[in-house]
């Protein structure tokens, strides 16, 4: 009789260190791509836009000039003094499809992920001489492509703000 609770207590133990490490593996990810993208809003912070448009994803480069970029991220901060502070990767989720302003670029993909990130973040910026302060609560997107994280920017800013 003890020899099978001793079974018993071996087998529970067994079981729920494998629903352990597996719990573990699947948070591990979600948990990469909020450092992934603290570390890309610690750049935007720098105004280190150069080391922004490398983590952008290829296909987005193809359409997507590296000096047009940066020039347009360095015109609208010194324009308007924007300095960003305090941010927090509030949540990340996992989805299954490309967000709609993505699709044109990506007509044919295999992402092994794709990632919708809600950051927020305090804002610090001048609009006729006066200082002006918000949080802005903004979603961002990853793509997780041949093993490697990538930033989805949409080069359709730059249009609409030209």
């Amino acid at each position: 009789m003890n020899s099978k609770k001793s079974n018993l207590y071996i087998l529970i133990l067994i079981l729920l260190s494998v629903l352990s490490f597996s719990l573990l593996s699947a948070a591990e990810q979600p948990l990469d791509i909020k450092e992934f993208v603290h570390q890309i809003y610690n750049k935007y912070m720098d105004n280190d836009f150069q080391a922004v448009y490398e983590v952008i994803h290829p296909q987005i480069k193809e359409v997507l000039d590296k000096k047009e970029y940066i020039d347009f991220q360095k015109k609208n901060t010194e324009k308007y003094s924007i300095e960003i502070s305090e941010v927090e990767v509030e949540k990340v989720v996992t989805l299954e499809n490309l967000p709609e302003g993505f699709k044109e670029i990506f007509k044919d993909y295999n992402f092994e992920h794709i990632y919708e990130v809600t950051i927020e973040y305090k804002s610090s910026y001048i609009v006729a001489k006066n200082k002006q302060e918000k949080f802005i609560e903004k979603k961002t997107y990853v793509v997780t492509d041949k093993n490697k994280d990538y930033l989805l920017w949409d080069p359709g800013i730059i249009k609409k703000e030209g």
